[in-house]
């Protein structure tokens, strides 16, 4: 019998090191000063005895303590944080009732008295919105209301139009509308082109081009073909004719060529041009607003 004793004696360090320590007692003085506040209503102060204590080794009740401070203090988010920690952190003691149980209880308290949010967004800042037992507001607010069903409803101009949403607590719902006012009035115009130096140089060099083929057409190809005529007409030696003729000839082929070539860089030019050049305006809408836009070609 004595060595059974010894045994145990000898091995009961193996089972202690291996089970799991409680809360220390500098943790349960933490935990008791925070009950103490808690009961006098100063949450802040109870919230940061209760961080201490969770800081030295979290335990479900500290964490669970720590929820109904936050809530009091009327921080939904922080307090369903701490709730959903309290689920998994080690066991402070045993109790009556399952820290689950209570747990639930908690998350279902904040459903019921925890605010959700709705936020609007917008295509025109202008839009006008509303919402169920609500104030008209602008668009991009964010609203604070009690978890429900809302009807959202915007307006621009002569358009309207309505979304139903579900809100919950401690959650944002997104809403965006697109509707447009319509249009009554849109002027266009054209602006400069941003590289206008290429345009202008192909209408340059082909007018230029198209001049000097008139200028060689009128004062230098007609007078030779008239020569031409009358060399014809009279008995000349044959091989002048034939040099004139062939001189002619030339100088169609040149003016011909400078007369497309002239015409087709001025047509370039244009063309660079239009495709260069974007078209702008500005749009005035049913509602008074305007809005610019631009749009290249």
């Amino acid at each position: 019998m004595s060595r059974i004793i010894v045994l145990i004696a000898l091995l009961w360090p193996s089972f202690a090191a291996g089970a799991e320590p409680g809360p220390t007692a500098v943790q349960k003085s933490l935990y008791e000063e925070a009950f103490d506040a808690y009961r006098l209503n100063r949450f802040d102060e109870s919230i940061t005895l209760l961080n201490a204590a969770t800081t030295i080794k979290p335990f479900d009740l500290f964490y669970f303590s720590l929820g109904r401070a936050h809530f009091r203090r009327g921080r939904c988010v922080e307090a369903r944080a701490a709730y959903l920690n309290a689920l998994e952190a080690p066991e402070y003691e045993r109790a009556t009732e399952p820290m689950n149980e209570r747990v639930s209880m908690a998350l279902a308290e904040l459903e019921k008295q925890c605010p959700g949010t709705i936020h609007v967004s917008c295509l025109y800042r202008e839009t006008k919105v509303s919402i169920t037992d609500q104030p008209p507001f602008s668009c991009g607010d964010t609203i604070t209301v009690t978890p429900g069903t809302y009807e959202v409803s915007a307006t621009i101009g002569a358009e309207s139009r309505s979304v139903s949403v579900e809100v919950k607590a401690i959650e944002t719902s997104e809403v965006s509308f697109d509707i447009a006012p319509p249009a009554i009035e849109r002027v266009t115009y054209r602006t400069a082109a941003s590289t206008p130096w290429l345009p202008v140089t192909l209408v340059s060099t082909g007018a230029a081009l198209v001049l000097s083929s008139v200028f060689v057409d009128v004062f230098w190809l007609g007078p030779s073909i008239e020569q031409f005529e009358d060399l014809r007409l009279r008995p000349s030696d044959g091989s002048e004719l034939s040099k004139l003729d062939q001189r002619i000839s030339t100088s169609k082929a040149v003016v011909a060529t400078g007369y497309v070539a002239g015409v087709g860089a001025i047509g370039t030019g244009i063309v660079l041009w239009l495709l260069d050049s974007p078209a702008a305006g500005v749009e005035v809408r049913a509602d008074g607003g305007s809005v610019h836009w631009t749009q290249r070609w």
